[in-house]
């Protein structure tokens, strides 16, 4: 007779189903991946080519409402007179005319000091990334791209990397939200590519999902690093009414004051099979830093 054992069966068996679990959903997405990374494949053929940003925003005024276009950048653009704006039910896709694996650079440089973004979705327009820069020029502030009611941007490839949003008040709101993406009631997916390198002077340096509305994010795929934020979610920050859900993809290395790669300041946010690094968010499920509300006025502001 053994004495001095004391077997924890509870924990043996918590553990063990936790392995299990985990194990299934590694293998469900070994199956999905191959699918996920097939996503977005872009011919040039009958791709509009441009290379100014007159040339750009011909090529997007051309499209009919409800119509859509591939637009293929020649080499690096410029934006000076105004925002890239995608309305209209258009159907964009934005690539770039090589081959050799780089890609070219979609600079927001528009200096009004408003934090205008480099590109702006909305009014039922969809985006679609493969294989661009979306940025933009040196001491001009802006999110890379912003989603408004009903606006959609799908990320396949490419960079959303270089924007930086200072924290000021405009008509009493705070703006500075959002450096690389700033989702103000529409739908982001992300499938690949990498949003990395920007700032936000208050929250959400990579992406700010449900600003002052709803907002849903669903990331597939690609990676969300060496972001920073002055304040709250330096990778993610998800808020009031906004929706993220994560089934794939890397979060790491992200900076802010407060939770460096997700904050959740949400009711909805879903975690499956994702690899988060930060000093307490670790391992496939994590730790994330939450806050549960109930759903009140003041849960809707800023």
């Amino acid at each position: 007779m053994v004495t001095g054992v004391k077997i924890r069966s509870g924990v043996c068996y918590k553990r063990l189903l936790l392995a299990f679990l985990l194990l299934i959903v590694v293998l469900v997405s070994l199956c999905v991946y191959p699918l996920i990374i097939g996503v977005g494949n872009v011919s040039l053929e009958g791709a509009v080519h441009v290379g100014s940003e007159a040339e750009l925003n011909s090529a997007v005024k051309a499209v009919r409402k409800g119509g859509s276009a591939v637009i293929a950048l020649n080499n690096d653009i410029t934006l000076t007179n105004s925002q890239l704006l995608i309305s209209d039910k258009k159907d964009i896709t934005l690539t770039s005319n090589r081959t050799d694996g780089a890609f070219f650079r979609l600079i927001g440089a528009v200096k009004d000091n408003h934090n205008k973004p480099t590109i702006s979705v909305y009014g039922g327009g969809l985006v679609r990334l493969k294989g661009i820069i979306v940025t933009h020029e040196e001491n001009i502030s802006g999110s890379g791209v912003r989603i408004s009611r009903d606006g959609m941007l799908i990320m396949y490839g490419g960079k959303i990397s270089g924007n930086h949003v200072y924290d000021f008040v405009i008509s009493g709101n705070n703006v500075g939200y959002g450096g690389g993406v700033r989702n103000e009631g529409g739908f982001f997916k992300m499938y690949g590519g990498e949003i990395s390198g920007n700032s936000a002077g208050r929250d959400g340096g990579g992406v700010h999902n449900g600003v002052f509305s709803h907002g849903k994010f669903s990331m597939f795929g690609g990676k969300i690093t060496n972001n920073t934020a002055g304040r709250d979610g330096g990778g993610v920050f998800n808020y009031g009414d906004g929706s993220f859900y994560q089934f794939g993809g890397w979060i790491f290395g992200n900076t802010a004051p407060n939770h460096n790669n997700i904050c959740n300041k949400n009711y909805t946010m879903t975690l499956l099979y994702t690899i988060i690094f930060a000093s307490i968010i670790i391992g496939s499920f994590g730790a994330v830093f939450l806050i549960q509300k109930r759903k009140s006025k003041e849960n809707k502001k800023q």
